[in-house]
């Protein structure tokens, strides 16, 4: 059974019969007629020549602020007028390239894809220390990637290892926290062995960014003490970041997965499609435990969440390091929502079945 298959498995098993159709894997534009014009421009150096209208449109599209509302880039439909010999506070000097674009207005949409650990600012992840990996695994293979191309996908797994690197903390705390409120031991056993993963894949990704030109370990991770969240408070955190975001996150890696074909990074993959896959059947399990504890109240904080779709941060396109480019990442979290997120929810909105007679 592929990796592919064995996630789509184990979220059926979760979140009922879901239909699951293969995704359009690529770096394409994708339009929306509602969108609005504007105009935005970038930084950057003095003296540099403007990017193209369809280079800007690889780095911009899809790109927004985690703000609300939002206003999303959809499109680049040409250049504008830019400006040259500014400086910023600092007395730094650059030059501005600006484009004509279509935005759409978003609310209430953020850009985390995956449990994050998350203090009163939002979510928290350590920052990179130069020096030796953290990491282990496979060698990534260098050679029909360009400079650029080779560290942004550094930067991007990079990156990617500190986001890993959090989940541990994430899993921690949860575990914490469902011992507070008596959660049975297959919850506990589940959580703990997810931790363990999430340990795993930040040293895959920090082994993949150091092979591809960006050696470095996780510094400290500041975690503020917290007091422990009621049942519906817990359920309602369980839900964003352990149910929905997990499961977005366990459809991308397949994607990535599925158009990626350097060894390394298919190991790599493989791993975290196989594993988010358990880690989303978590997060909607530790959901249905914490409605039937909670009754009514878990029922209410749950029914007042206003959840939407993610939207997908910039990232660069290069397919054969599981890169998919902004609008890839866009398109495939659209499907995902729609194909596997939306039915889970709906699901639990509706009253559970009551159990058969025990024997």
């Amino acid at each position: 059974m592929t990796p592919t298959h064995l996630l789509h498995r184990r979220l059926a098993e979760v979140l009922g019969p879901i239909l699951a159709a293969s995704l359009l894997s690529g770096c394409g534009t994708a339009l929306d007629p509602t969108a609005e014009a504007r105009t935005v421009c970038t930084h950057v150096a003095p003296g540099s020549t403007c990017p193209t209208v369809a280079a800007a449109s690889e780095s911009m599209v899809g790109t927004s602020r985690c703000t609300d509302p939002e206003e999303k880039i959809v499109e680049v439909t040409g250049a504008a007028k830019g400006s040259q010999g500014l400086q910023d506070t600092g007395g730094n000097p650059f030059d501005l390239c600006c484009y004509d674009v279509r935005v759409t207005i978003l609310q209430g949409r953020g850009c985390v894809v995956g449990r994050p650990v998350t203090g009163p600012d939002g979510p928290i992840v350590a920052r990179a220390v130069p020096g030796a990996s953290w990491g282990a695994g496979g060698a990534v293979e260098t050679r029909a990637l360009d400079r650029a191309d080779r560290a942004a996908a550094a930067a991007w797994w990079q990156r990617t290892a500190l986001e890993e690197h959090a989940s541990v903390a994430a899993f921690a705390r949860l575990a914490l926290e469902l011992l507070a409120h008596g959660a049975p031991a297959d919850l506990l056993l589940r959580t703990q062995l997810a931790g363990a993963e999430e340990v795993v894949h930040a040293q895959e990704a920090f082994a993949l960014a150091a092979t591809l030109g960006a050696p470095a370990r996780p510094g400290p991770l500041a975690l503020p003490p917290r007091a422990v969240p009621d049942l519906p408070a817990l359920a309602v955190e369980t839900l964003v970041e352990g149910a929905v975001n997990e499961t977005l996150a366990a459809v991308l890696a397949a994607e990535r997965l599925a158009v990626a074909t350097d060894p390394a990074v298919r190991a790599a993959l493989e791993r975290v499609v196989a594993d988010e896959s358990r880690h989303a059947a978590l997060g909607w399990a530790v959901v249905a435990w914490a409605r039937r504890e909670g009754g009514a109240a878990v029922d209410a904080a749950l029914a007042d969440v206003a959840l939407r779709p993610p939207v997908a941060a910039a990232e660069p396109c290069i397919p054969s390091h599981g890169l998919l480019g902004t609008v890839g990442v866009a398109r495939a979290l659209d499907h995902a929502w729609r194909a596997v997120v939306q039915p889970a929810l709906a699901g639990l909105s509706a009253p559970e079945e009551p159990a058969g007679a025990a024997c």
